[in-house]
């Protein structure tokens, strides 16, 4: 399978996942999916540092394994997103809701995602907020 073909079958397994209701974690989902009408794009953020510090508490990981799966793990995210679809990951446009889950608890991002959701399923598709997402020149 060429990389081409991977990237095609990825896309089409995001969009039939997406019409069964799915809840959809990393592949570019908010790009792919921007004129999906019923979708929510969430990003979940924080400052480096907040971050490397919640991942010794949540993964049980010392300080210096914590910092290298950060930066793996955000430069893969980086990487994939803006060389398949020339897109900065970091651009808010991409998304409907950004929280920075560093700073609110993981019960309240919850509530706000669901509520976010509850909300953007009322809305009509004319009402869709990724008419003007910014791509990398």
């Amino acid at each position: 399978m060429t990389e081409d073909e991977f990237r095609r079958a990825t896309e089409q397994v995001l969009h039939e996942y997406s019409e069964a209701g799915a809840v959809i974690l990393g592949r570019a989902a908010a790009v792919v999916l921007r004129d999906e009408p019923g979708a929510l794009h969430v990003r979940l953020d924080g400052p480096p540092e907040r971050r490397i510090g919640q991942a010794m508490i949540v993964y049980g990981v010392d300080r210096p394994t914590a910092e290298r799966e950060l930066k793996i793990a955000d430069r893969a995210r980086e990487t994939y997103v803006e060389r398949w679809y020339g897109v900065d990951p970091h651009d808010p446009r991409c998304y409907d809701l950004v929280i920075d889950s560093t700073r609110i608890n993981v019960d309240t991002c919850i509530e706000l995602i669901a509520l976010a959701a509850t909300r953007r399923a009322r809305q009509s598709p004319a009402e869709s907020p990724h008419d003007n997402i910014g791509h990398i020149a």
